[in-house]
């Protein structure tokens, strides 16, 4: 799978922080919401309006948006009517292109029926990302998940039949999980054919409830053993049904990968808005506060500048698709040089190769496996260089 990167291309992230109950292990930020709190989405629709018109002077050079994403917390809580405010704000300032990706992340409880998925699409949403999880309730009961029953019977099959492009969120390595829960729970999902499946495993983020649950030893650690097993076995597999990884953690069919995700990894900007949200224009970082109360008063105008060199590692080489030199050269001028004597140094050590004459890089499935840890070696790596010119220089 070759990608194109589109740097000159702007995408949108809108964080909605409400979500009926908070599960255990989730670490985004996020609040408790009545199920029918219209003030409170009237109200954030509104601040996201503001919000946009304030952050603009930071991405006005970028004249055409190619990807939108309602995250969240859970933003199948703002009707199509909210959207399609926020998206025509959006128009206001930008010019969508022709294809434009814009996808709204949910959960069983609003997808599952058919007259609002209808209603997404005609507000032009065309992709869903799905919260799905598990099938098995007794997963997410441990884990404080909301669900009806009756909501997850009806919610693959009614997505299925209205959009073509559309995710399933998975995660695996529950406490006290069996492999073969998990590959009842994928081919289960895979009988409604989605054309992308987002497989995490289940982690122990410290500040998370499940976190604190573990150390007081009223819940299990995840099953580490069994997350290794499928994390090696799960590529072979999805493959049979012509899923591709193109990222950790993220599988499609041909041409429906998910275009936002790949933004993040691909080093492209993106305007965040609403409270936590995160923005990049090409140049400088900014963040809104991890607060509700403080993001309705004020938006944070707070910047770091941005470090390609220390960034990189971190969102391209997390990439299971062809890596482009190109796009190394790109964003490290002078200094990508480094990088390729690293990925040389990584096709020696049997982690990944250089393909077509040099202009690409892959990892193999060794390399994902010890991901982490090779990242870790080109950060030693750059240290070491960094203060051997540092010593020259002071001698």
């Amino acid at each position: 799978m070759f990608v194109k990167r589109e740097s000159t291309k702007l995408g949108i992230y809108i964080h909605f922080p409400f979500c009926i109950q908070k599960c255990y292990y989730c670490d985004f930020y996020s609040l408790p919401i009545n199920q029918n709190a219209n003030d409170v989405l009237d109200l954030f629709v509104k601040r996201i309006q503001e919000e946009l018109k304030f952050r603009y002077k930071e991405f006005q050079n970028f004249s055409e948006v190619n990807t939108i994403y309602f995250g969240g917390g859970t933003a199948s809580f703002l009707s199509a009517k909210h959207l399609k405010k926020i998206l025509s704000e959006i128009q206001n300032y930008f010019k969508l292109c022709k294809n434009c990706e814009i996808t709204l992340e949910g959960n069983p409880e609003h997808l599952y029926s058919t007259e609002y998925l209808l209603s997404l699409k005609e507000v032009h949403i065309n992709r869903i990302s799905l919260g799905f999880q598990t099938s098995q309730f007794k997963f997410l009961e441990t884990m404080n998940r909301y669900y009806q029953r009756k909501h997850y019977e009806k919610v693959l099959s009614n997505i299925s039949q209205t959009f073509e492009n559309w995710n399933i969120d998975l995660i695996y390595g529950f406490p006290d999980q069996k492999l073969q829960d998990f590959w009842d729970d994928l081919r289960y999902c895979l009988s409604f054919q989605p054309k992308h499946i987002s497989c995490y495993s289940l982690t122990l983020e410290r500040n998370t409830l499940y976190f604190k649950k573990v150390k007081e030893k009223s819940l299990k650690e995840p099953n580490y053993k069994l997350q290794e097993i499928i994390f090696q076995k799960l590529p072979n597999y999805l493959k049979k049904f012509g899923f591709y990884p193109y990222e950790v953690s993220n599988y499609s069919q041909k041409k429906f990968y998910c275009r936002h995700n790949l933004r993040y990894w691909l080093y492209e900007p993106y305007l965040g808005l609403g409270p936590s949200a995160h923005s990049f224009n090409g140049m400088y970082r900014f963040q809104n506060p991890k607060n509700w109360q403080k993001w309705i008063q004020n938006f944070s105008n707070h910047s770091t500048k941005s470090d390609p060199l220390k960034e990189i590692p971190i969102t391209l080489f997390r990439l299971k698709i062809p890596i482009n030199h190109q796009w190394i050269r790109e964003t490290l001028k002078e200094s990508s040089e480094f990088v390729f004597e690293f990925f040389l140094k990584m096709e020696k050590k049997g982690f990944g190769k250089n393909i077509q004459k040099n202009n690409y890089f892959i990892w193999n499935q060794k390399g994902i496996s010890m991901l982490d840890t090779l990242i870790l070696e080109f950060y030693n790596d750059l240290d070491s260089i960094l203060k051997s010119k540092i010593n020259k220089t002071s001698s």
